[in-house]
């Protein structure tokens, strides 16, 4: 099981159900699901969640605010590369040069925040 998110409800009220399965959340029943480790980039990235007028869940800007997800940037490990070839260095002769691998996203560093509900009517009652 991936870490678990950092949540913080914004205001008081009733919050959308929600459930967390390795990097995905789980919003409604299953209504909408978003895989934060497919959405992150090397900068960070905000997602809304809202719902519009017929009640169905979207990201985005909506009739009503249903919550926020923050992914932090992705972050790298560098490791000195082995000197390469003046052709491998664009016409830089034997330099050294530095790998950068990606790492996995942390989902301790994703922050989930919910917003009341109250004026939010689902298609499927079911919070």
């Amino acid at each position: 099981m991936a870490n678990s998110v950092q949540v913080i409800e914004k205001n008081e009220g009733p919050k959308i159900a929600w459930s967390q399965k390795d990097s995905k959340l789980i919003f409604g029943d299953d209504d909408l699901a978003i895989r934060c480790d497919t959405r992150q980039r090397d900068y960070p990235v905000h997602v809304d969640i809202c719902a519009d007028d017929d009640g169905n869940l979207i990201t985005g800007v909506g009739r009503y605010y249903i919550a926020q997800i923050d992914i932090p940037a992705a972050k790298y490990e560098e490791r000195e590369a082995e000197q390469l070839s003046m052709a491998e260095m664009d016409g830089d002769a034997y330099a050294d040069a530095v790998e950068r691998e990606r790492l996995p996203l942390d989902m301790a560093d994703v922050v989930l925040t919910l917003w009341d509900v109250s004026g939010y009517a689902p298609v499927n009652q079911n919070l």
